[in-house]
């Protein structure tokens, strides 16, 4: 199984599929989205845009650490942080 740290990797890299323990990066119609616990979408990747999640930030010290751990604390050109959360549905 990947680590979160390595997933968060392959997002970054423009990969759309892979799993760690309780993350799984998924491929959607528009690119590619990390899901933590099967239902909290993390960060989602729309053609070059990168959109973060940041509500989720402190849900719990288990999901801060998963934020970590995956690089969603990044800034940068094509990088868009959200204040609310996001669930799968």
């Amino acid at each position: 199984m990947t680590s979160t740290g390595e997933l968060g990797k392959m997002f970054w890299e423009g990969k759309d599929r892979g799993t760690a323990s309780r993350t799984a990066l998924i491929r959607t119609t528009n690119g590619a989205m990390l899901i933590d616990y099967g239902w909290a979408v993390l960060a989602e990747r729309i053609g070059n845009t990168i959109h973060i999640y940041d509500g989720w930030d402190k849900y719990s010290p288990t999901t801060s650490k998963h934020i970590s751990q995956l690089g969603l604390r990044r800034e940068g050109e094509n990088i868009i942080h959200h204040a609310e959360r996001k669930e799968v549905g």
